[in-house]
């Protein structure tokens, strides 16, 4: 996992102080990791000192990071530079005079005849890096910039941000006119910013450029606001040893309810992830026989003795009392209980008493799974105002709040996975994924480590079938998890 900083000036100013960092040794690291991946690209294209290379520069240190980048590719690739202002920053006026110096092509104007050079330089350029505004962005961007950002949004040519996208500000809102990266090269460290809803289209493939000392020893100088889920942080539920039975693997049931094909998919996700039995429980408005429902599957009209975990809610309807009972009196009775708490669950009025009764058994390891609007009404729902909130009132509660980047909440903690991809925006795929996350839970896992190991393969299950395939379904999901 990596550290996510709200503000990483905090632990830089830090790191600067404590190790006698100047400001010219940090922009100068800043500038050879976005010089590796421009070179990287270069080749990757089969251009190398033929591709052309333009780097569009703000006056301040954001900027003062382009001059460096342009400095270090003169000779190697043929770089221009447009500055959209002249560098106001001691580190940025030097950068400035040494990449003139050596004879990078600056064209720096703030009139109108930029927008018509600018036109002119970026239909031939192969690569563009964005180095105007960074983490400084904040009010309206000016009518100038703005005109720029969509020229070169609109070239052919791979985009490249430096730190941030020139016009996501420090909370992660975006300008009606955002740079749109490719890949943006972050300094120091990740910022919460790049990790928002919003900002997910324009940041593209993220990596952080070290800026003289190990990521390990800069975090030592802050302290992290969330972490970055990362593809080694999954811990897959393999079947290592040899001498074992369906036994050892749990029992997950899922409860059918009024539209069954829900629970039927998140049963099917349950089996395929690795639970030893897999039940349908036939709730009082089920429509089972509807379906054809795989031979794998077992259906019961009550929860098993030797159930593992309950996975309730998804097409469910409404929650009866008699079933609620059932529920919590098999809840109180397992040893270590676990369950699932999906979709329809959060619209019930009593869930505040519900989960408090789940959260006051020993051992219990209760994970909810709510997307953006199901998460509001649950917030209202038990009367708080943020999921750090109720993670604290409710000990044994996990949140994995589902979105374009899906943020996980876990006692103090706050965890991030922005490996979702679109194709997963179809009815259904969250059924998929609790059911994932219920086998998870079924075969001992602790409520952390199945939503991180759950929604990191589900997310990455739907990229490998394809990010933008509309044709993705639950069903091709399940099978992509092999």
């Amino acid at each position: 996992m990596k550290a996510i900083y709200n503000n990483s000036t905090i632990p830089e100013r830090e790191a600067k102080i404590r190790y006698h960092f100047p400001e010219n040794i940090m922009m100068e690291n800043a500038a050879a990791a976005l010089e590796k991946l421009v070179l990287d690209l270069t080749e990757q294209m089969g251009l190398d000192s033929d591709s052309k290379v333009l780097i569009v520069c703000g006056s301040g240190n954001n900027g003062g990071d382009g001059y460096a980048l342009a400095r270090r590719l003169y000779g190697r690739v043929k770089v221009s530079v447009i500055a959209i202002a002249e560098p106001r920053t001691f580190e940025s006026i030097q950068q400035c005079k040494m990449a003139k110096a050596v004879g990078v092509d600056v064209t720096s104007t703030s009139d109108s005849s930029l927008i018509r050079l600018s036109d002119m330089i970026v239909s031939g350029a192969n690569i563009i890096v964005d180095c105007i505004y960074g983490t400084g962005f904040h009010g309206q961007m000016p009518e100038a910039s703005e005109k720029l950002i969509k020229l070169l949004n609109a070239s052919s040519a791979l985009r490249i941000a430096c730190d941030i996208s020139s016009g996501i500000d420090e909370d992660g809102n975006c300008s009606p006119v955002t740079f749109k990266a490719d890949y943006t090269v972050t300094m120091g460290a990740l910022k919460s910013a790049l990790f928002t809803d919003a900002a997910k289209d324009y940041t593209g493939t993220v990596s952080v450029a070290d800026l003289g000392i190990a990521g390990s020893v800069f975090d030592k100088c802050g302290t992290a606001d969330a972490y970055l889920i990362e593809a080694s942080d999954v811990k897959l539920p393999l079947r290592k040893k040899r001498s074992t039975h369906k036994g050892c693997y749990g029992h997950t049931v899922v409860i059918a309810g009024e539209k069954s094909g829900a629970a039927i998919m998140g049963a099917t996700a349950a089996m395929e992830f690795g639970s030893g039995l897999t039940t349908l429980y036939k709730a009082h408005n089920s429509n089972l026989e509807q379906f054809k429902i795989s031979p794998e599957l077992m259906i019961a009209q009550k929860i098993p003795a030797k159930t593992t975990c309950v996975v309730i809610g998804s097409g469910l309807g409404n929650l009866p009392m008699t079933l609620r009972n059932e529920f919590t009196a098999w809840f109180a009775s397992a040893k270590n209980p676990s369950c699932v708490l999906d979709a329809d669950m959060f619209g019930y009025e009593n869930l505040g008493s519900l989960l408090t009764q789940l959260n006051g058994i020993e051992g219990a390891r209760i994970v909810l799974t709510p997307h953006k609007k199901e998460l509001e009404r649950l917030l209202e729902n038990l009367s708080v105002e943020t999921p750090e909130e109720l993670v604290a009132q409710f000990k044994n509660v996990v949140i994995a709040a589902k979105s374009a980047n899906t943020k996980i909440y876990a006692g103090n903690k706050v965890y991030v996975m922005v490996e979702g991809v679109q194709s997963l925006s179809k009815g259904g795929s969250g059924d998929v994924l609790a059911g994932m996350i219920g086998a998870l839970l079924s075969q001992g896992y602790s409520a952390l480590d199945a939503v991180i190991t759950g929604t990191m393969c589900h997310a990455l299950a739907a990229k490998k079938l394809g990010r933008e395939d509309f044709s993705l379904t639950p069903l091709k999901l399940i099978e992509g998890l092999k």
